[in-house]
């Protein structure tokens, strides 16, 4: 009985990490033409702070474009950065354009996604490390996970231009 008992036990475990554990669910991948785009994006529009394991994004379906073959689920995995946020000493001084607190600007961190709720919040499968301020043009980019990545000689790999909220 108690043999049985571990062997259940150890498949349990087994199929529960691996339907979790999505390294490499995108397949392999080549990039084969110039300029090609593989990220998609949205902003956080709630102030995220540390320990939470939910955030509230523009839109949680994260394939607006079509460069993956569903919306955001379970086991995804995402990139959180904060872009700005800084505050600089302004006025006629010596000191003009200093930064005075660098704040939440730069802070940044990659999350497993647990789950979607609604259509604009993502929940995670951990706490956050960061605080996160919406003021500060947090954007969030899914990011694919492929089992292997080519690069052909003549073409690039870029991501969406800066909109003032999400790309760059």
């Amino acid at each position: 009985m108690k043999k049985w008992f571990v062997l259940l036990l150890i498949s349990f475990t087994f199929l529960n990490f691996n339907s979790f554990g999505q390294r490499g669910k995108n397949g392999a991948k080549t990039i084969s033409t110039n300029n090609t785009i593989v990220n998609e994006y949205t902003a956080l529009t709630a102030n995220a702070t540390t320990g939470a394991t939910s955030i509230t994004v523009t839109s949680n379906t994260l394939n607006a474009n079509g460069r993956f073959s569903s919306s955001l689920a379970q086991g995804d995995l995402i990139f959180i950065i904060q872009i700005q946020g800084a505050s600089l000493i302004t006025g006629w001084s010596a000191w003009n354009g200093w930064i005075n607190s660098i704040g939440n600007a730069g802070l940044y961190e990659f999350a497993e996604v647990l789950s979607v709720s609604g259509s604009t919040t993502i929940n995670l499968e951990c706490g956050l490390t960061n605080n996160y301020t919406a003021a500060g043009k947090v954007e969030v980019v899914r990011v694919p996970r492929y089992s292997s990545l080519t690069i052909n000689v003549s073409d690039t790999l870029t991501c969406d231009i800066w909109s003032g909220t999400i790309g760059g």
